[in-house]
């Protein structure tokens, strides 16, 4: 089963449940799930979720391996059921695993034709839409890609920000060519940036690690999801360079789509076309991405896709930098 999926950060929400409701035609399926990630060393390696529905509670582990192949990444799943989860989880830290990061999520799920959508109340962090589809065989990226847009038109949702997963770019992504540096002298950057909501008050962090820990951050009272992913890292580099010059190499964890694939895959076709996308309008956030190409030119930059929210200890740190400055700038108005 191929599975092609998106991701997007709701700023009306409850118009957009409306829209699902009359599209799908049933009720939906409302399902509470709490996951408890472990891992060793920074990377989770599996999950313990919770789900409950209409007064049932089960317990699924889900263990995950991911195979790189070029620019493309397939997970493979294998998932158990247990009864007892507070005994798993002693036997979890008996082998030298921890907990990293506990996530709550409320899920209304639909479904529509080939797409399953799930509109998703994630603590905190707002509302998302979380869409997948399934096809029995590999899709050509221009048929996904007609089918999101038909999808997003029907919702009204063509100006959300969207994150497109890794899955999605398996075939789009064919001809990406990444660069390969060396381990010795690497400096690791990790970003994050968001609104709360999109548009609206957002920030972006970042965290350089080039032989001592350096972290910044900032914020606008209006902006939107996506420039702020952008600034976040073109602030990195340019403080990189700034601190470093422009000859050591760079490995950037980033878990932004929009952005990864920006850089390494989408640029070079803008720029060829005087920077109009593929659905032949004006691409959006140009200023930022002028800088962002000016500063991966002049750099040797590994871009890396990093899953946010998964128990990277890096990445929850921009994270938690990026809530506070947004509390802040909320404050201020």
């Amino acid at each position: 089963m191929w599975e092609y999926e998106f991701k997007a950060l709701l700023s009306d929400p409850q118009a957009v449940r409306k829209k699902l409701e009359i599209l799908s035609g049933q009720v939906p399926e409302v399902i509470s799930k709490k996951d408890l990630y472990f891992g060793r060393d920074g990377e989770p390696l599996f999950r313990i979720r919770q789900y409950e529905t209409e007064g049932k509670v089960t317990y699924i582990v889900t263990s995950k391996v991911k195979t790189v192949s070029g620019c493309s990444e397939i997970s493979r799943e294998t998932e158990f059921s247990v009864d007892n989860p507070e005994a798993f989880c002693e036997f979890a830290s008996f082998l030298g695993y921890r907990s990293f990061i506990e996530k709550k999520k409320k899920t209304t799920l639909f479904r529509y034709g080939k797409w399953n959508l799930e509109w998703n109340e994630v603590g905190r962090l707002g509302y998302y839409l979380e869409a997948e589809y399934l096809s029995e065989e590999e899709l050509p990226a221009g048929v996904w890609e007609s089918e999101r847009m038909d999808l997003l038109q029907k919702l009204e949702m063509k100006d959300e920000d969207l994150e497109i997963r890794p899955y999605t770019q398996l075939l789009a992504e064919s001809e990406e060519r990444e660069k390969v540096l060396p381990a010795e002298g690497v400096i690791e950057i990790y970003s994050d940036g968001g609104c709360r909501p999109n548009p609206g008050a957002g920030a972006w962090a970042f965290v350089l690690l080039d032989g001592e820990e350096f972290h910044d951050c900032g914020g606008e009272k209006e902006t939107t999801n996506n420039r702020m992913e952008l600034t976040a890292a073109i602030e990195a580099l340019e403080a990189c360079a700034r601190r470093n010059g422009i000859e050591r190499p760079v490995r950037f964890h980033i878990d932004s789509q929009y952005v990864k694939n920006g850089i390494t895959s989408w640029i070079d076709g803008w720029k060829a076309k005087g920077w109009i996308s593929s659905t032949k309008e004006p691409v959006k956030n140009v200023d930022l991405w002028k800088r962002l190409d000016v500063c991966n030119r002049k750099m040797k930059v590994e871009w890396v896709w990093i899953k946010g929210h998964a128990g990277n200890d890096y990445n929850e740190i921009c994270d938690t930098l990026c809530t506070e400055k947004i509390r802040e700038i909320k404050k201020e108005k």
